[in-house]
């Protein structure tokens, strides 16, 4: 009696702290969210969720199934708004698969249940991004389940400040994209691979493993490399599991997931407005270096300039992470690649390594990505945690107040951002928003997203038009001087474009004069009026 009380003691100790940090994270979280506009790749995902394809041939729009179409003449605000705004009747399914098809090279599933989400509390930046933050929440009980099987109630408090406070974490939970949902399906997995093979779980587990599993393959195709590594944890390890129950699992998973990936083949070769992004050499790379930063991210406070890393902080960082695993060598040795612990090793490896395997099989630079190995960092935070559970309490306490310190740095950097990806639409919107008038054009050279981000933010009565150089449905002259004829003034910017020529803006550089030319970090706007005449 006295020791199931005990029990019920700790479960009870491990539920509270999972409500403390639910409670932090999401203070965090929910007033983060607030002070950034949205960025092209989330903007992206609200025209997936209502179902408007953006980033297909043009030859292949249909504007009646909600596909952009560049508009022969300029167009209000709201014209462009409604590819990030639900229809009525709103998309159906299908609409919003087709759509990730033409469009995405991720699977559909974030895009449907998100496509739920805005039905019910709308579209705006908060809602967008509270749909992530939800799921990152929701794993915060799930790592600390995790914690106490593979390193016992000491580790819990570790893991979970380590997962809730990390830079990545916070940035990326808080970002509109499926990376809160990936985490959410990784480590639900990794937990239910722990727990089919214990000699009293019922089938009912084994039906969560495959449902799990399944919706990890539906939400990010990276989610394949650390599912494989508790594929083979189960088969390497299997404890009570079967061989057949292990086989029975992964055919019902191939099942479920096969009505998307038969069409994987013609969607990989499904031309796409930003296709060869990841095919670009990014300049300085080294492919080694970038490989070394891809896994050390997770224990640093490196933001690949999505926020402030502070290089004295990256020591003290590296410092408290290169202590943690000499604990890890010299103490536990081989206790600490053993058991259940030989799932955390083994999906770490695999979602660090995965990106290099992708690279080499499609000769991409996809590992001076940051965010294509984030499906790690659950198990960087356990693997961590692990570590620390070695120490004594005070040292213990000492080096993980000393790592949540160092990444408070980054983290206040984070907040006092108002905008992603150099991409100030805020700014964008009070300077066009207070002198731009009904007589004026806005020309906006960028990709789909980004075209429809300016028509976001900036409130005005001026008229819109774009130009997607990939697109090649626009010529200069014959397409730029129908457009700015009978306008004041033309505001032309550009940022985004994606390796796209603008030679609109050669063509107004020769023929119109420049009245002002400013950039508001990667977004370029230039003023510009006719030469002799009052309009265009």
């Amino acid at each position: 009696m006295t020791l199931l009380r005990f029990r019920w003691i700790l479960r009870w100790r491990t539920w509270l702290l999972a409500l403390v940090l639910v409670a932090a994270a999401g203070l965090l979280d929910l007033r983060m969210l607030r002070r950034q506009t949205l960025w092209v790749d989330e903007l992206f995902s609200l025209a997936m969720a209502t179902g408007h394809s953006v980033e297909h041939p043009a030859a292949d729009a249909d504007l009646s199934r909600g596909d952009f179409v560049q508009a022969e003449r300029p167009v209000t605000a709201d014209d462009l708004r409604r590819f990030i705004t639900h229809d009525h009747p709103a998309a159906s399914f299908e609409r919003v698969t087709r759509a990730v098809f033409l469009s995405d090279t991720s699977p559909p599933l974030y895009y449907l249940l998100l496509n739920l989400w805005t039905r019910l509390i709308g579209t705006s930046d908060g809602a967008l991004r509270s749909f992530s933050v939800g799921w990152f929440l929701a794993c915060i009980p799930l790592v600390l389940l995790l914690a106490r099987r593979v390193a016992g109630p000491r580790a819990e408090l570790a893991a979970g400040l380590l997962f809730i406070s990390a830079p990545g974490a916070v940035y990326y939970s808080t970002e509109g994209r499926m990376y809160s949902l990936l985490w959410f399906c990784v480590v639900s997995t990794a937990l239910l691979s722990l727990v089919v093979r214990d000699r009293k779980r019922t089938f009912a587990f084994d039906l969560l493993w495959i449902l799990a599993s399944a919706a990890g393959l539906l939400v990010h195709y990276f989610f394949l490399f650390p599912w494989c590594a508790m594929v083979a944890f189960l088969a390497l390890r299997p404890g009570a599991d079967t061989r057949v129950r292990w086989l029975g699992r992964l055919l019902l998973v191939a099942l479920l997931v096969a009505p998307w990936y038969r069409h994987l083949p013609a969607s990989l070769h499904h031309w796409r407005i930003t296709q060869d992004w990841l095919n670009w050499t990014p300049s300085g790379f080294n492919r080694l270096r970038a490989i070394g930063e891809l896994g050390l991210q997770f224990f640093s406070n490196d933001g690949h300039y999505l926020w402030w890393d502070e290089p004295k902080i990256k020591w003290v960082l590296f410092a408290a992470f290169g202590l943690l695993g000499l604990v890890v060598v010299l103490r536990l040795r081989e206790r600490g690649f053993t058991g259940n612990r030989l799932l955390l090793w083994g999906w770490f490896g695999a979602a660090w390594a995965g990106p290099v395997v992708f690279d080499l099989a499609r000769h991409s630079f996809t590992v001076a990505i940051p965010r294509y190995a984030i499906s790690a960092l659950p198990a960087a935070s356990l693997l961590s945690a692990l570590a620390l559970s070695a120490l004594p309490r005070v040292a213990r306490y000492l080096v993980l107040a000393t790592i949540v310190g160092a990444w408070g740095f980054s983290l206040a950097d984070i907040y006092n951002n108002p905008s992603r990806d150099d991409q100030p639409f805020w700014k964008l919107s009070q300077v066009l928003g207070a002198e731009s008038r009904e007589t004026d054009l806005i020309l906006v050279h960028s990709i789909p997203t980004g075209v429809v981000g300016v028509a976001r933010y900036v409130q005005t009565p001026a008229r819109f038009a774009d130009w997607i150089g990939q697109l090649s449905t626009r010529k200069v002259p014959d397409s730029i001087i129908p457009l700015i004829t009978g306008f004041r003034r033309v505001f032309f910017i550009r940022f985004h474009e994606v390796g796209a020529a603008a030679p609109e803006e050669t063509w107004l550089r020769e023929h119109a004069d420049i009245v002002r030319e400013t950039h508001y970090g990667l977004i370029i706007v230039v003023e510009f009026r006719p030469k002799q005449t009052e309009t265009f």
